[in-house]
């Protein structure tokens, strides 16, 4: 295990966060460049019934395997973890690169998503070993905005590539970056381990991951629109309960633990993951479903969209570069209480959003909820990781990302599950005899939000159908938007229990 960290002044710590930022930077980029590129994709392979799996079996794969990463790189040392969840993501960046139908696609990005979870974790583990507690936000701050840069350059990176370049070179333009940040590590980050016995806890990971797994599964059936009481949701949460139980137990006996359960009893390393949650169920929630007001409520393009969303990475970028520089003088809780009222704000002025509002008034919006996820970020990352002592910093930030991660897939679902249930019940009680004259090719899809306001819906309504279906879709829209605005408020309640000082 790690014994100790060579000190800051004898680390190139320039270097260091450089090649960090670089790896943080290829694990956010993929699933914005790959989607992109997926139509195309599709065009080539077929398969379109394997559409989201493409897309799904990333997530789940990078979610299951950030725990496994952060523990074994608090084990046998971050530099090597690092590199080998690099080596892990080209393998399966090379091998998506070479598929021959969509089903070799679904299983190398299996591969991809396995390095993608220790890429998303070990980063700040690293960072964090190599600066002392009150000076790792600022660095936080810079590698969190990577994120933010990362959801800029994506879609055009990968529209560039796939218009200039065939869509294969959207998976090997991985390849130079990656080995760019392995260089750049192995040149600059030194760290004395101990090279000792070291157990890893097999049967705890093993009841983790599928617990995860079951929960991201039986989450994606609600939000593609299955009911919670269906069969398929229920034996899936159901498993869920029986390996969270399993992890619990097995827990409690083992000699070094996945994730030991003492550290949920320490109030800021539990507020701090919390509020990860919180913050990733809202802010996910902001990306998935304000694009779909532009495109389907006020016809824009995806230009438009794209217009109303930029400045939603920016302001997390932005904003998570600030804080880190100021969360010294301010510590977390007023940090992160800061950020969650800025959420709040920015999905409350959502809900008052009409199918004629000016585009301001959405970039107005999304900025805000940017803004407010960037300023909790490096505050948060830095509670996880100073509430710990120094041996277990992969777990702490594993923790962190993992908790975010879960919440922005739980929260996507939840909010599509809540915008359909709306719509469904807005349809149901309609008092309007328009409901009944509206065309078939329309009310088969008035139970599917993506596709009811298509351009070739459109053509199927007259206006006064238009009107109609415009202002049940927005009212829906309004609740999922009420929803952020509710989880924000409750992000409040738990920045409550952050510590006063970042030390």
């Amino acid at each position: 295990m790690i014994q100790n960290d060579f000190p800051m002044r004898e680390q190139k710590t320039g270097l260091i966060v450089a090649g960090v930022m670089l790896g943080v930077f290829l694990s956010g980029i993929d699933a914005l460049v790959v989607g992109t590129a997926m139509p195309t994709v599709v065009q080539d392979l077929g398969g379109i019934q394997l559409y989201s799996w493409v897309f799904s079996s990333y997530m789940v794969m990078t979610a299951v395997f950030m725990p496994l990463f952060g523990k074994l790189s608090d084990l046998w040392g971050r530099k090597k973890l690092f590199h080998a969840a690099i080596l892990v993501f080209l393998l399966g960046s090379a091998l998506s690169g070479t598929s021959q139908n969509m089903l070799q696609l679904v299983l190398y990005r299996v591969i991809q998503g396995i390095g993608s979870g220790g890429m998303a974790a070990i980063p700040f583990a690293i960072i964090g070993s190599i600066f002392p507690p009150g000076k790792r936000g600022r660095a936080f701050g810079l590698v969190a905005a990577v994120w933010g840069v990362a959801s800029i350059i994506g879609p055009a990176l990968g529209s560039f590539v796939v218009t200039h370049f065939s869509w294969r070179w959207v998976f090997y333009v991985n390849i130079p970056f990656g080995f760019a940040s392995i260089i750049m590590i192995s040149l600059a980050y030194h760290e004395a381990v101990q090279h000792g016995p070291a157990s890893v806890d097999v049967k705890g990971a093993s009841a983790l991951g599928i617990a995860i797994i079951a929960l991201l599964i039986a989450f994606f059936m609600v939000g593609k629109g299955e009911g919670i009481t269906s069969r398929s949701v229920l034996l899936m949460s159901g498993l869920c309960l029986i390996m969270t139980y399993a992890f619990i137990r097995t827990e409690k006996v083992a000699k070094d633990p996945m994730l030991p359960l003492e550290f949920f009893r320490i109030k800021a390393f539990s507020a701090a993951n919390v509020c990860g949650f919180i913050g990733g169920f809202a802010i996910f929630g902001g990306v998935a479903f304000v694009p779909l007001f532009i495109q389907s409520v006020q016809g824009g393009s995806p230009m438009k969209a794209a217009i109303v969303i930029t400045p939603m990475s920016l302001g997390w970028a932005l904003a998570s570069v600030v804080a880190g520089q100021v969360l010294h003088l301010t510590g977390p809780r007023r940090i992160v209480l800061s950020g969650m009222t800025c959420m709040g704000t920015g999905f409350l002025l959502a809900s008052f959003v009409r199918s004629d509002s000016p585009l301001y008034y959405m970039i107005l919006s999304t900025t805000l909820i940017g803004v407010g996820m960037g300023v909790q970020t490096p505050a948060l990352l830095t509670t996880a990781q100073n509430a710990l002592h120094s041996g277990v910093l992969g777990v702490a930030t594993s923790s962190q990302m993992l908790s975010r991660m879960l919440g922005g897939a739980i929260g996507t679902s939840v909010m599509g599950a809540a915008l359909t249930h709306s719509m469904q019940e807005e349809f149901l009680h309609s008092s309007s005899g328009l409901l009944a004259s509206l065309p078939d090719a329309v009310r088969s899809h008035l139970s599917e939000p993506h596709e009811l306001l298509t351009e070739s819906m459109r053509a199927n309504l007259d206006p006064q159908h238009l009107s109609y279906i415009l202002s049940v879709f927005t009212h829906a829209l309004h609740n999922v938007f009420i929803t952020g605005l509710v989880v924000a408020a409750a992000g409040l309640f738990g920045g409550i229990f952050l510590p006063r000082d970042s030390s």
